[in-house]
C-alpha cells in the first residue's frame, strides 16, 4: 500500500489490526509514521515490532536504531539492545551514542573484557580521545593491570577535561606496586599542571613518606592540611612524621586532633593513647585507650596496653580485670597470659614488701689461707678471666684482622639479607627507616645466642686439658664462652648498629639501657642452652646434629625479618612463646621508639634462661658419669 496510509489521524488499534493481518501490506515509507502513532499510543511492543521492519527496510538509519535499542533496554531485554545497536555499528561505526550504550550493556552485565574489546574497536573506528583512554584506564583497574592503566593514562594531553582526574590517579597507582620514585614524580608533575591540587598534594606527602623523607613530606602535607585543616587522615599522617623524628608533644597534639575528628576510627585512638602514655599523661591515655577498646571490643593488643598502663601505675587489681576481659575474647592468647603472670608476681610483691632492713655483714677471714667467700670469689673471677682470654685467643687466632673478623660475620649477614629482601620486599623495612639497621636489630642478638650454644656444645669435651687444672671446674668453660661472646658479639653490635645509623637513614638506638638488658638477657639465654647442650653432648654427640637442625627452624621462627603483628593471630599465638622471638622483640623496643610489642615479657625470658643454666648444672655431674661408662 502506498501514502497516505496511515493518515496523521489512524488509531493505534487500527494499525494493530492492518500489522496483524497483513504485516507487508504496509508500504516501507509508512512503517515510521505507523510507529510513531503506536509510540504516541504506549504500545512500545507494537512499535520496536515496526521499527525493526523499519530497519530491515533502511538499516542504515542511526537514529531509529539507537531509537529501537532504548526502548529495548527500558523493556529490560539486553540481548535485543545489544543485536540492533551490532547492527547499527557494522553499518556506521564512527556512531558514538551507539558505542557508549554498548559499553554501558556490556559493563552492566559485569562482563569487562566484552566492555574494553567494544572500547577499543570505538577507539580503531574514531580515534582515541581523552575519554576514551580514561574509561580504558578504568576498566584495566579493574582487571588489575596497573602497567597498562598508566599507559593509557599517559596519553591524555594536559589540557584535556580528563587530565586532571588522570593525575590524581598515576600517583596512586604507582603507590600501590611500591614503585616510590614513580610516584613521587607523578604526583610532581600533576602538581606542576594543577598547583594547589589537594589530592595530589596527598599523593606526594604518602610518597614521600614512605620513602622516609620526613622533612620533604610536610612540605606539600602542609600545604593540603591548610587547604582541608580538619582531614583526620592527614593530621595522623603528619603525627606519624613528628613520632619519627622524635617530637612527640607535636605528634600528640596532631593524634589527639585526628582522633577528635574520626571519633569512630580505633587505630586513631590507640595511637593517640601510646602517645599519652610516652609522654606520662597517665589519665588521658587510658580513656583514649579504653575508648578503642570499645570501638573495637576484639583487640588483645589495646587490651595488653590497658593492662600494662595499669600495671605501671602500681593499679594491679584494675590490671588483672582488663585481662580477664581480654582473656573471654582470647582465651589462648599467650600475650595475655604473660602479663597475666606479671601482673600477679608484681601484686605478690608489692603486697609482700616490707621495710628494707640492712643485711649482716659477712664476717671477714683474718688469713686469705682460710678460704672464706670473698677468697673463693675472688679466685673464681680470676679463673673465668683466664678462661675468657683463652677464648677471645682461640676466637682470633686463625684470621688475619683478629678480632675485627667478629664483626664482619654479623655484618656480611646483615648485608646479604639487607640485599635480597631488598628485591623481594621492595626495600620496605617492617619497621622503622632503614631496611638493614632493621634486620641488624635482628641477626645481631640471634648470633650472639648461636655462638654461645653453639660453641658450648663441645666445651666439655675440648677442654679436657684445662680440668687437669684443679681450680677449673667443667662449667666454668661453658660460663666462660658466654662472658667472651657477650663481651665480642656486644662490641660488634655497637660497632654495626653504629655504622648503620651514620651510612643510613635510621634515627639511632631509642634507649640503650633497654636494649642493652635485652642483649645481655639473650646471652644468658644461650648460655642456659648451652650448658643443657654441653652435658648431652658430653654423653652424646648426636645432640649436636638436634641442635644444628632445631637452629634452622628457630632462624625462621624468632622474627629476625619480619614482626609477629604482622602474622595471623592464630600463628601469633604459639610465636610468642619461642624465646629467641621473646629476646629479638625485647631488643627491638629499645631500638625503635614506636615500637612497643604487648607480647614481650622479660620476666618469661629471664625465668627460661635461669631456669635452663640450673637444668644444665643440674645434667652435668650424671652425664659425666654417663660418658665415662
Amino acid at each position: 500500500m502506498s501514502l497516505p496510509w496511515p493518515a496523521p489521524d489512524t488509531s493505534a488499534a487500527q494499525i494493530a489490526g492492518r500489522w496483524a493481518e497483513d504485516p507487508q501490506g504496509i508500504a516501507a515509507e509508512g512503517l515510521l509514521r505507523c510507529a510513531d502513532i503506536a509510540f504516541a499510543a504506549g504500545m512500545l511492543p507494537l512499535t520496536m515490532e515496526l521499527l525493526a521492519a523499519h530497519l530491515g527496510v533502511v538499516p542504515d538509519d542511526a537514529a531509529q536504531s539507537l531509537r529501537l535499542a532504548t526502548l529495548r533496554l527500558q523493556q529490560g531485554d539486553d540481548r535485543g539492545a545489544e543485536a540492533a545497536l551490532r547492527d547499527l555499528l557494522r553499518y556506521s561505526p564512527a556512531q558514538a551514542d551507539a558505542w557508549a550504550i554498548l559499553r554501558s550493556i556490556l559493563s552492566q552485565r559485569g562482563d569487562i573484557a566484552a566492555t574494553l574489546a567494544a572500547l577499543r574497536e570505538q577507539q580503531a573506528a574514531m580515534g582515541d580521545t581523552p575519554a576514551l583512554a580514561f574509561e580504558e584506564a578504568r576498566l584495566l583497574l579493574s582487571q588489575r593491570q596497573s602497567r597498562a592503566a598508566e599507559a593509557a593514562l599517559a596519553r591524555i594531553p594536559p589540557g584535556a577535561r580528563e587530565h586532571l582526574d588522570a593525575a590524581r590517579l598515576l600517583p596512586q597507582l604507582a603507590l600501590e606496586r611500591f614503585a616510590l620514585d614513580a610516584a613521587v614524580s607523578a604526583a610532581e608533575a600533576g602538581l606542576r599542571q594543577h598547583p594547589g591540587d589537594v589530592l595530589l598534594s596527598i599523593s606526594l606527602a604518602q610518597a614521600l613518606f614512605r620513602q622516609a623523607r620526613f622533612n620533604e613530606a610536610l612540605v606539600p602535607l602542609d600545604a593540603a592540611l591548610g587547604v582541608e585543616p580538619a582531614n583526620a587522615p592527614l593530621l595522623r599522617m603528619r603525627s606519624e612524621i613528628a613520632l619519627r623524628q622524635a617530637r612527640l608533644t607535636a605528634a600528640f597534639a596532631d593524634a589527639l586532633a585526628a582522633a577528635e575528628l574520626d571519633p569512630g576510627n580505633a587505630d586513631n585512638h590507640y595511637h593517640a593513647g601510646m602517645l599519652a602514655q610516652r609522654l606520662g599523661y597517665s589519665d588521658q591515655a587510658l580513656r583514649l585507650l579504653q575508648a578503642a577498646l570499645e570501638l573495637q571490643p576484639g583487640n588483645t593488643e589495646i587490651a595488653l596496653a590497658i593492662a600494662r598502663l595499669h600495671a605501671a601505675s602500681g593499679r594491679h587489681d584494675a590490671a588483672l580485670a582488663a585481662l580477664d576481659e581480654a582473656a573471654q575474647i582470647a582465651p589462648g592468647d599467650a600475650g595475655l597470659q604473660a602479663l597475666r603472670l606479671s601482673v600477679l608476681q608484681q601484686a605478690d610483691a608489692a603486697r609482700s614488701a616490707g621495710p628494707l632492713r640492712p643485711l649482716r655483714p659477712l664476717p671477714r677471714s683474718r688469713d686469705a689461707r682460710d678460704g672464706g667467700l670473698a677468697q673463693a670469689l675472688h679466685i673464681q673471677a680470676r679463673v673465668l678471666a683466664a678462661l675468657v682470654r683463652r677464648e677471645i685467643h682461640h676466637l682470633s687466632r686463625f684470621s688475619r684482622f683478629g678480632l675485627a673478623a667478629v664483626v664482619l660475620e654479623p655484618l656480611a649477614h646483615v648485608a646479604v639479607l639487607g640485599l635480597v629482601m631488598f628485591f623481594f620486599n621492595h626495600g620496605r623495612p617492617p619497621l622503622g627507616n632503614d631496611l638493614f639497621f632493621f634486620y641488624a636489630t635482628g641477626i645481631l642478638p640471634f648470633l650472639l645466642f648461636s655462638h654461645i650454644a653453639e660453641h658450648a656444645l663441645h666445651a666439655y669435651r675440648d677442654n679436657a686439658g684445662v680440668f687437669q687444672v684443679s681450680l677449673v671446674r667443667r662449667p666454668d668453660t661453658v660460663v666462660a664462652i658466654g662472658l667472651t661472646h657477650t663481651l665480642v658479639d656486644g662490641i660488634a653490635c655497637v660497632v654495626i648498629l653504629t655504622v648503620l645509623v651514620m651510612i643510613g637513614s635510621a634515627a639511632g638506638v631509642h634507649d640503650w639501657r633497654v636494649a642493652t638488658a635485652a642483649f645481655l638477657a639473650t646471652g644468658l639465654l644461650g648460655l642456659g642452652f648451652g650448658m643443657v647442650g654441653a652435658a648431652l653432648n658430653s654423653a652424646n654427640q648426636g645432640f649436636q646434629t638436634l641442635w644444628y637442625s632445631g637452629q634452622r627452624i628457630l632462624y625462621v621462627l624468632s622474627g629476625l625479618f619480619y614482626l609477629p603483628m604482622h602474622m595471623p593471630a592464630t600463628a601469633r599465638e604459639w610465636l610468642v612463646w619461642n624465646l629467641m622471638l621473646g629476646c629479638i622483640e625485647w631488643f627491638r623496643s629499645g631500638v625503635f621508639a614506636q615500637y612497643q610489642p604487648p607480647w614481650v615479657s622479660p620476666g618469661y625470658v629471664l625465668g627460661c634462661a635461669f631456669g635452663l643454666l640450673l637444668l644444665g648444672l643440674f645434667l652435668e655431674r650424671p652425664f659425666r658419669r654417663l660418658a665415662r661408662a
